[in-house]
């Protein structure tokens, strides 16, 4: 009779397998995200049942691989909230929320932090996407193209995770994305050295605020249609699929998927890593 049992349990698996196979995107995005208690019930579940996540800041909304990032997390999310630098864009799904936020500047910065206080009250997960490449060589970079990649690509991060501490929730995710040239180097060494410099920053602050937060760095390679790649006249891009072991770039769609992973709680174990998402092109 236990036997008997475990194969009908196998059949009703696999018969739910098959069934899902026919729902509509939507409808399956449905059922497979779903709120998990803590504990051995995860393990139980089945293994393509998603956690739902809740309150998502995502900063640079304006970022060429934005789109599909915050599309994958307003599928999984509670709320999701955009800063835009630029003028904001005119319709957004119900569920996102847009600010325009400057993280050069302090005003701007205390703002989002206020209004996000009085929609949501509290932030669970932070996705850093913002970032500035100029594409220039030590000998072509002036003192003010410096000062701007250190603001942008470190300080402004730096000090808006600061000016965010009193609406973290106990236990946030914080997710900053650096690049491949941060470990690797760059023909653009101001480049290489600020997003590098997030790194450091990020073990820092899993080391010693582990308990209220953790901190995971992304390091991707060459992301396939961003601007970086866009700009990159067909030689280079060719380099850079040839320098890669599965011979792709990273999609836009893949690095979504990857980034909506890691912003949940099981990744929490991943506290001062760095992920790289290369193919195999920088190990």
């Amino acid at each position: 009779m236990q036997q008997g049992s475990v194969i009908r349990e196998q059949t009703e698996h696999c018969a739910t397998r098959r069934t899902c196979h026919t729902i509509p995107n939507d409808r399956l995005v449905e059922r497979l995200v779903t709120i998990a208690k803590p504990g051995y019930d995860d393990l139980r579940a089945p293994a393509t049942a998603i956690p739902m996540l809740g309150n998502v800041l995502i900063i640079g909304g304006s970022a060429s691989i934005a789109p599909e990032i915050i599309a994958a997390f307003a599928a999984g999310a509670r709320h999701v909230d955009v800063t835009y630098r630029h003028p904001l864009p005119p319709a957004l799904d119900g569920n996102i929320a847009a600010h325009t936020c400057d993280l050069e500047d302090k005003d701007s910065r205390r703002g989002l932090v206020a209004a996000l206080a009085d929609l949501t009250g509290i932030v669970d997960v932070v996705l850093v996407l913002s970032g500035s490449i100029l594409g220039k060589n030590l000998e072509s970079t002036s003192d003010e193209e410096m000062d701007h990649l250190v603001s942008v690509n470190l300080l402004g991060p730096a000090r808006l995770l600061r000016d965010l501490l009193p609406v973290l929730n106990a236990g946030a995710r914080i997710l900053l994305v650096s690049s491949i040239a941060g470990e690797r180097g760059s023909f653009d060494p101001m480049y290489a050295a600020t997003k590098g410099a997030l790194i450091p920053f990020a073990k820092s602050l899993a080391t010693w605020l582990g308990k209220r937060m953790t901190v995971t760095v992304v390091a991707p390679g060459a992301i396939e249609d961003s601007t970086m790649v866009r700009d990159m006249d067909a030689e280079r891009i060719a380099h850079h699929r040839n320098a890669s072991p599965i011979g792709e770039l990273l999609s836009r769609a893949d690095l979504a998927r990857v980034l909506f992973d890691l912003a949940h709680s099981h990744w929490r174990h991943a506290n001062g890593a760095v992920i790289r998402i290369n193919g195999g092109s920088y190990v």
